[in-house]
């Protein structure tokens, strides 16, 4: 695909990495930590350790096309948030 510049499975590095291009930020997605769920529209929402724009990497929860070449609105929460959310939720007895 053009414009996408991809690495997948490097250890130590970015899993995967794009260019900005096509509409697309620059990404490199260091851990794929885990699905949430998988519709049958052949997206997945991941939850995922992210750079944006070679920015401080963030835990990010969003839907990606099967490659990751494409991917839909997302929220990004910081280390620090997601302490503040796990503590949140485990308070609550959410689970």
């Amino acid at each position: 695909m053009d414009g996408i510049d991809k690495k997948i499975g490097l250890e130590g590095g970015a899993a995967i990495t794009a260019k900005e291009e096509n509409g697309l930020q620059k990404f490199d997605i260091y851990k794929q930590i885990g699905p949430i769920s998988r519709p049958n529209n052949g997206w997945t929402k991941e939850l995922n350790y992210i750079s944006w724009d070679d920015r401080e990497p963030v835990y990010d929860i969003r839907t990606w096309n099967e490659d990751h070449t494409a991917y839909g609105k997302g929220v990004t929460v910081t280390a620090g948030e997601m302490v503040v959310l796990k503590e949140l939720l485990q308070s609550r007895n959410v689970f």
